[in-house]
């Protein structure tokens, strides 16, 4: 959820490469990603304690 809100917001660059919806797709999955990678470490640090 967080990182569709985060897609929405963004106002990406177009150019010859990538359209608009191609990068907020990019941020969606790359943002879930990062997001996911950040709960697992903190969830491994805190079962680790």
């Amino acid at each position: 959820e967080i990182a569709n809100t985060v897609a929405e917001a963004v106002d990406p660059m177009i150019d010859m490469q990538a359209n608009a919806d191609y990068r907020r797709q990019l941020v969606r999955v790359l943002g879930a990603r990062v997001l996911s990678a950040a709960f697992n470490d903190a969830k491994s640090a805190r079962e680790a304690s």
